[in-house]
């Protein structure tokens, strides 16, 4: 560049203004054409070889003294902006000073950060805790959580065990000594062995279902209640409202869902509703299953009774299923794939303000999913009486062989139905009819 600026100086000043300024010096431009130079003024030579004025006016300076340019590039002596290592250390500390929280129900170990916490609270009470750290921005602070931590922030916990609460209320407690601190912590270590016992069973379940075509499994559970009408009006806060039931059961081996939706007019939330409906999927299985396993919550009123029991015995009896295993969770630890879908219908059910038949609900659950999920509605006459009928082929109350024992359903966290086990109960066994066709006989 300095190759292509000549010095020259001036031989004489022609300005009119009073206080001239007195110049010693010019300088010529020019541009290359080819192997022959070009003169050009200033403003050219600046858009040609895109330099800026200011390194112009550097260039010429040097120019006129003689000397040569020099790459000053990273030498400046600015470093008033690093932090020194105390201050980095500071901060990974108070970083990690904050408790840590593990996943609930997932498969994974995931840790997470309190759900009232940001990084923006975290910086303010690092700039309170070390006053003496100022120069600390919040933007170095935000880049080094994310660099070299990157905890999630949970959200507020919903639906959490019981058993859970009470012995970590017991870890943390200052007055209990460190003996009954121990205790507590063997019990917890315990407990959510015993409640993962039922997740790795699911995996078990799910890899033979892949393996044999003989083997199936379905997760079944009911949705929370929705109202109709779905009205943002103050007033109907406050009304009587008619619910819509959904009763989802998911099949782990298509990885499918089937939604059987009816308002409380028609069907109440029992046994005889979850024996109709899981019989109407049994139906719809593929026939060359003759193993079957079964997840479930452990409600009493719905899923862990005498009708759903005798219900599993008939389809065994009937040579439907060789064998049918029925799983139950550990209470506060029942996250099943039901709940996975009903957490995707619901997301797709908050944007409607207005909702106010049976079936806008059943489209918006149907197109809740990508590829869709099955939506069937339920009639009263659908519903059989399952409840009334077992009890003329089974008996109420079973005793061991030695009638030591009586059996107590509540005491058992898993079932095992067999068709090679018939000594045990009525070879004469008949299909349920209908509510209304049973008050007739």
């Amino acid at each position: 560049m300095m190759s292509l600026i000549e010095y020259a100086k001036i031989n004489r000043h022609r300005s009119k203004r009073e206080n001239p300024k007195k110049r010693d010096s010019t300088f010529i431009y020019f541009a290359m054409k080819g192997n022959e130079k070009i003169r050009v003024c200033r403003q050219a030579f600046s858009i040609l070889y895109a330099i800026k004025g200011k390194a112009i006016f550097r260039l010429t300076s040097l120019k006129s003294e003689g000397k040569l340019p020099e790459d000053k590039r990273g030498r400046h002596r600015n470093r008033g902006n690093v932090l020194s290592n105390e201050a980095i250390t500071a901060i990974d500390e108070h970083i990690r000073s904050f408790p840590l929280k593990e996943s609930h129900y997932s498969s994974k170990h995931i840790q997470y950060l309190e759900a009232n916490l940001n990084v923006k609270i975290m910086y303010e009470l690092f700039l309170k805790k070390y006053p003496h750290y100022q120069c600390v921005k919040y933007d170095y602070y935000r880049k080094y959580f994310n660099d070299n931590h990157g905890y999630r922030f949970g959200r507020p916990q919903v639906d959490v065990c019981s058993t859970c609460e009470e012995l970590e209320a017991k870890i943390k407690s200052s007055s209990l000594n460190e003996n009954a601190k121990r205790v507590a912590v063997a019990e917890k270590i315990i407990h959510l062995k015993r409640a993962k016992k039922f997740y790795n069973k699911q995996k078990e379940v799910l890899a033979l279902c892949k393996e044999r075509k003989d083997v199936g499994a379905i997760v079944f559970d009911y949705m929370q209640n929705l109202p109709i009408p779905k009205i943002p009006v103050q007033e109907m806060f406050y009304l009587r409202k008619l619910w819509l039931y959904v009763f989802c059961v998911h099949d782990l081996k298509t990885n499918s869902a089937d939604f059987y939706t009816y308002h409380e007019g028609e069907a109440k939330r029992g046994p005889d509703e979850v024996c109709s409906l899981l019989w109407k999927t049994i139906q719809n299985m593929d026939p060359s299953v003759k193993e079957l396993h079964v997840f479930s919550d452990a409600c009493g009123g719905q899923n862990r009774n005498n009708t759903l029991i005798r219900f599993f015995l008939t389809l065994v009896a009937k040579n439907r299923f060789e064998k049918i295993y029925q799983y139950f969770p550990v209470r506060g630890h029942s996250f099943l794939q039901c709940d996975r879908n009903f957490g995707t219908a619901k997301r797709l059910i908050r944007r409607r303000d207005r909702i106010y038949v049976p079936n806008e609900y059943n489209n918006l659950i149907s197109a809740a999913k990508i590829r869709g999920f099955s939506v069937k509605p339920v009639s009263s006459n659908e519903i059989l009486d399952f409840k009334n009928s077992w009890q003329q082929c089974f008996k109420k109350t079973c005793k061991s062989l030695d009638k030591a024992t009586t059996f107590k359903i509540s005491q058992y966290r898993s079932f095992e139905y067999s068709s090679s086990h018939k000594d045990f109960y009525n070879l004469i066994l008949t299909w349920p009819t209908t509510r209304s066709e049973s008050e007739e006989e």
